[in-house]
Formats: C-alpha cells, structure tokens, sequence
C-alpha cells in the first residue's frame, strides 16, 4: 500500500497528514473525521477510550485520495475461495468512505460493475495480495491509485451471497440492471466452493440459504422494556453530554497517557 496504518498504541508522529481512526477488527469504515495533527489524534483517541473502545483495538490511518478527475471514489470487493479470485461488486460515489450505502447507483454504475464482475480485471494482483496474506479464504475489499491496487481490508467472515435480500440502496426500476452479476457471481462463488470439496461416501449436509436466516435474524422478538430503559437513559443523559465531551477533551493528554501504560 501507499498509505499506512499504525496501531494507536504505536508512534503516530511520523505519519503523513491528514489521517483517520478506525477499528482494527470493525467493519463500519472511520470512527473519526480527519484529523490534521498528532495532538487531534490523541484527543480523539482519548475521546474514543472514554466510551469504551480500546486503545489496542484501534488504528490511525493515513488518508490517500483514490477519486477521479470528477471527484468519484470507486471501491472494488472481490473473493478468494481457494486460488479463484471472484469479483463481487463495484460501486463509486463522492464520500471518501465509500460503503454499499453510499454508493451513487445508475445505470451506468451498474454496467461498470458488470464489467467488473465478468471481466475480473485484477484478477493475477488480487492472487498476489491473497498470498502474502496467507488468506485463502476471504473478500477483499480494494481501490485503485495510480493503476496499482490499494488494499483497504481483508475480511475474513464476510457476507457470502448475494441474494434477493442484498439491493442495499439500489432503486427498484434498476434491480434488473444489477440481475446479471448478481447471478454470475453466485454461480462462480458456488462453483468454487464445489472444486474445493472433498468427495465422501457420507450423505450431503443441508446448509440453510443466507437470506433465510437473514429473515429469521429480523422476525427476532424485541425487547421493549430495555429499549425504552434506554431511551429514557439517552434523553436523561443528553444536557449533560456538551458538558461531558468538554471534561473529557481537557482531561484527553492524561486519560490517553494513562491507557497507553495500561496497554
């Protein structure tokens, strides 16, 4: 990679500016916005440790701008099973942290991410970075800078199928659009997985579909007395929250030199 990623128990003096704080493990993009100096970092790292995260399990890292002349970022996520390297999804949209939900989705993202999936152009590099990982099983998730890939994270328990479920903040009339490498990448996924199966005279194992259990995750009963606790918590708690952030950015320096000893 350009751009590096240092634990936030680490020197963060050396680091090119400006730079972001996310999980090491987590999966939900920046816990911060961008920050411009080693003294930022450590307020918002301190702030961060105040509500609970740890200090460990963070990381700093150096922002790279991957957008377009026209200000369009582009993330790639690709699997590997195996040694087959196979493209799931592209999408662009101007947030610099690109999710699936923030993507500008149209017809002619959607044909870019068709070619994408079919023509799986990064397909020998990918191998490559999957190796030096030692992970043979996993998505990648990737963007381009100055032709070369640009790794943003392996996840080593990602979703696994695209199913009717997925359409994410895809617009209905353009579901037919997204059809074909929705479909390519479910055949080539499955297939994978039968290459590397191991023949046995013992009966086949049924494994329920994913959007199954994504419908059964949802029809889960709630808990409504503990979310109502929780509001009230919430509405109790927020005049004093200005007041609080203030403390704690003042005490920030001791709270983060303190948890570095912990750690």
């Amino acid at each position: 990679n350009v751009h590096r990623a240092v634990r936030a128990t680490d020197s963060i003096r050396e680091l090119r500016y400006p730079v972001f704080i996310r999980e090491d493990q987590g999966h939900e993009g920046n816990l911060s916005e961008f920050l411009d100096t080693p003294a930022a970092v450590d307020r918002e790292l301190a702030l961060l440790v105040a509500q609970g995260l740890r200090l460990r399990d963070l990381r700093v890292i150096e922002f790279l701008d991957t957008s377009d002349a026209e200000g369009f970022y582009r993330t790639y996520g690709a699997f590997i099973v195996g040694n087959q390297i196979i493209p799931q999804f592209m999408s662009y949209g101007r947030r610099w942290m690109l999710k699936q939900w923030g993507a500008e989705y149209g017809e002619a993202m959607l044909l870019e991410e068709r070619r994408y999936v079919f023509e799986n152009p990064h397909a020998e590099a990918l191998r490559s970075i999957f190796a030096l990982a030692k992970v043979a099983y996993g998505r990648i998730d990737y963007s381009m800078h100055q032709g070369k890939i640009e790794t943003w994270e392996i996840n080593l328990n990602p979703t696994m199928e695209w199913n009717d479920t997925d359409r994410y903040d895809v617009p209905e009339e353009l579901w037919p659009s997204r059809e074909p490498a929705r479909l390519h990448f479910n055949q080539l996924f499955q297939a994978a997985f039968e290459a590397i199966d191991t023949p046995s005279d013992a009966p086949p194992i049924a494994i329920p579909g994913t959007s199954g259990g994504r419908e059964a995750t949802r029809m889960l009963p709630r808990e409504p007395q503990r979310e109502t606790r929780f509001r009230v918590l919430k509405l109790f708690l927020r005049p004093v929250k200005p007041l609080a952030l203030l403390v704690l950015k003042s005490l920030a320096p001791l709270l983060l030199r303190l948890r570095r000893l912990l750690d």
